[in-house]
């Protein structure tokens, strides 16, 4: 069901994840495939560029809303980037990538990237560096005012550092919730395999 949310916007009133995912995977399909014809005439660095710029990143933009996926979606989703590997490659449809994938061109798998973007949009946060328009950054400017409102609002600097631990503690409760949905995930083993 649409409606008109304002004079210029639609708004869906049911969002499915599994509709845009479908969407996509069809458009970085059809790429991969206009991509092929022409792999034979491309040197390999050329043709992971290409398919950096006009696949990859169609599957992170945004990606951070892929959290709530299942695991179907985000298997669809690992599907394309395998492909695009075997694409760089020059590989067959039934070639193994997964290491051609972790070792050669350094990409995490679709549900790392998903936390990796979490991760970094708390990071921004915390840090003060995230998108001004931003959510995240409009939620961490209300609870830490602007220095003229600290001086009237806050006597004591104890009330804003007070302020600020709140704000940390809660990003850290998002980051573990987060992080519990990826648990069995191999970032988690590989990091502490490394160690």
């Amino acid at each position: 069901m649409v409606h008109r949310c304002s004079h210029r916007h639609t708004c869906a009133t049911s969002v499915s994840l599994k509709k845009h995912v479908d969407q996509l995977t069809g458009r970085c399909y059809s790429q991969l495939r206009r991509i092929r014809s022409c792999r034979r005439d491309m040197t390999r660095e050329s043709a992971k560029t290409v398919v950096n710029s006009l696949v990859v990143s169609k599957v992170d933009y945004c990606n951070s809303l892929l959290a709530a996926c299942t695991q179907q979606q985000t298997d669809k989703l690992q599907r394309v980037l395998n492909c695009a590997a075997r694409v760089i490659l020059g590989g067959s449809k039934y070639d193994h990538v997964t290491p051609f994938i972790c070792d050669d061109l350094h990409w995490l798998c679709v549900p790392e990237r998903v936390m990796f973007k979490l991760c970094l949009l708390v990071y921004k946060a915390l840090h003060g560096t995230a998108p001004v328009r931003s959510n995240l950054s409009n939620f961490s400017s209300a609870v830490c005012p602007t220095e003229g409102e600290q001086r009237s609002k806050c006597n004591t600097r104890g009330a804003l550092n007070d302020d600020l631990r709140r704000l940390r503690a809660s990003f850290i409760i998002i980051i573990i919730i987060v992080a519990s949905r990826f648990s069995n995930s191999s970032v988690w083993r590989t990091s502490a395999s490394k160690k």
